[in-house]
């Protein structure tokens, strides 16, 4: 039997880490869809393969961040995000609290901790499956 692996997107503006994360990923199990470094982009892919959750840098090339990637994820197909950045101000905080993120991780990435928050994410069965 085939196991149905969780989709991600990545959308993040620094080529070689995001390559790494998907490496990461695939070797965590999950299947890694695209990897995007703008807002218009990103939403152009989600709207033709919608993920399980988003991996989502608040800083990404172009005038909209990725908070607003991600409101557009957890607003029109209820799909949620972690965060990713360098930036971990009060400000950032507040702007991504209503989103209800299933964490935040601040560069450079602890490996342990993305791996755990992958592994709790992908044992609470909290995404909802898309066809």
């Amino acid at each position: 039997m085939k196991e149905n692996k969780l989709k991600v997107i990545i959308i993040e503006d620094e080529g070689i880490f995001a390559l790494d994360m998907k490496c990461k990923l695939i070797e965590w199990g999950f299947d890694v869809t695209y990897i995007e470094d703008n807002y218009y982009d990103a939403i152009d892919r989600i709207n033709q393969k919608i993920p399980d959750l988003a991996i989502t840098d608040i800083n990404i090339k172009g005038i909209i961040d990725g908070i607003e990637a991600a409101k557009y994820l957890r607003y029109t197909c209820n799909v949620p995000s972690l965060f990713i950045s360098s930036r971990n101000d009060s400000e950032t905080f507040e702007r991504i609290s209503g989103l209800k993120p299933i964490g935040f991780l601040s560069k450079p990435l602890n490996d342990e901790l993305f791996y755990d928050i992958m592994q709790q994410f992908k044992d609470s069965g909290s995404y909802h499956r898309k066809s």
